[in-house]
């Protein structure tokens, strides 16, 4: 064997101060950046609802049985009085009476049982409610609601969803309190779409009014309180004939989107898309107000391309051809001499 001894190795060159900050900076980065992600996992998973029926395996019928007999029990005058010389405090066996309804109420909801589920969710909320709970009664009546939509029975629905918003309206969550009415609004919207009643469209502008008004107060959900706002302009229209108000409602909101930058040319650049897939609701909101505002003769000397004029918006409305000799600059002449 070949006795070879290997020459030294050539040694690395230091790094320069700036390349060492920078190397060390890269991985304190991705440290920070992975603890960063795993607090935000923690947190979503603590801001995630939770499924009360994980922890039971009975049936809902079970256990809608066992709480009703926890109820009965921690009701009886017997348990009262004892109550008085327990640690626990009373009200921890009818919050577990009310989680069992929860849970009953979500296996019924899975199931597609959406009267059996609005009802559980409803002796949850009374069970809560009981309990001194008001953020477990609120949530429950929320889902009572909700269920109640899917039944479909919207007067049901309004009833348990008021009760929520009210609620939230005590815990100071105004934004929450308009979310639990803008959708029994649109149930009612879809009400009036589908049948043609009038009543369904008065009770849809109330609670989009309502639920505006919830909107304009918290100051920080301005898109949530636009779409209310034009889905009640829309229903003042028709069947309302209210052209005065919602007049002053569309006009509000259109100085709102030209102020905001990221809507005023979206929606100039949309407009003629939008317009030429109207649903049949839109479609008879527009035949409404032409018929009243435009005659035949409008329409007939109707000069497309002066409206076009009229509504240019500077840079975007020029063809290309134009914003390249705007870019361009002025034409510079030959020299002919």
């Amino acid at each position: 064997m070949s006795d070879k001894r290997k020459g030294p190795q050539r040694p690395q060159a230091p790094l320069n101060g700036q390349a060492a900050a920078a190397s060390s900076s890269i991985f304190d980065q991705r440290e920070k950046l992975h603890e960063r992600g795993e607090k935000l996992g923690n947190l979503a998973a603590l801001t995630e609802p939770i499924d009360p029926s994980k922890n039971y395996s009975d049936s809902p019928e079970e256990l809608c049985l066992k709480a009703a007999g926890i109820l009965g029990q921690e009701t009886s005058s017997v348990s009262k009085f004892f109550n008085q010389f327990r640690s626990k405090p009373p009200t921890a066996k009818i919050s577990k009476a009310a989680e069992m309804y929860a849970a009953a109420a979500t296996k019924y909801k899975i199931k597609q049982k959406y009267e059996e589920a609005a009802r559980t969710y409803e002796l949850a909320a009374e069970a809560y409610h009981s309990a001194e709970d008001r953020f477990g009664q609120v949530q429950n009546l929320s889902q009572a609601s909700q269920s109640w939509r899917s039944v479909p029975n919207v007067q049901e629905s309004e009833r348990l969803g008021l009760q929520a918003s009210e609620l939230y309206l005590d815990l100071n969550k105004l934004v929450r309190a308009a979310k639990e009415l803008t959708p029994i609004a649109d149930a009612y919207r879809s009400k009036f779409m589908r049948d043609k009643d009038e009543t369904a469209a008065e009770m849809a502008e109330k609670l989009y009014s309502k639920a505006f008004d919830l909107f304009r107060k918290d100051g920080k959900a301005r898109s949530s309180a636009s779409r209310v706002s034009i889905e009640r302009a829309n229903l003042m229209v028709l069947p309302g004939k209210k052209y005065l108000e919602a007049g002053k409602v569309y006009e509000l909101e259109a100085n709102y989107c030209a102020n905001e930058k990221l809507l005023k040319y979206s929606a100039k650049m949309d407009k003629h898309e939008e317009c030429t897939r109207l649903d049949a609701w839109t479609r008879s909101l527009v035949n409404v107000i032409q018929e009243k505002y435009f005659t035949v003769e409008d329409e007939i000397n109707f000069d497309l391309n002066e409206f076009l004029d009229f509504n240019k918006v500077p840079g975007l409305d020029e063809s290309t051809e134009d914003l390249a000799a705007l870019q361009a600059g002025p034409a510079v002449e030959p020299d002919l001499t």
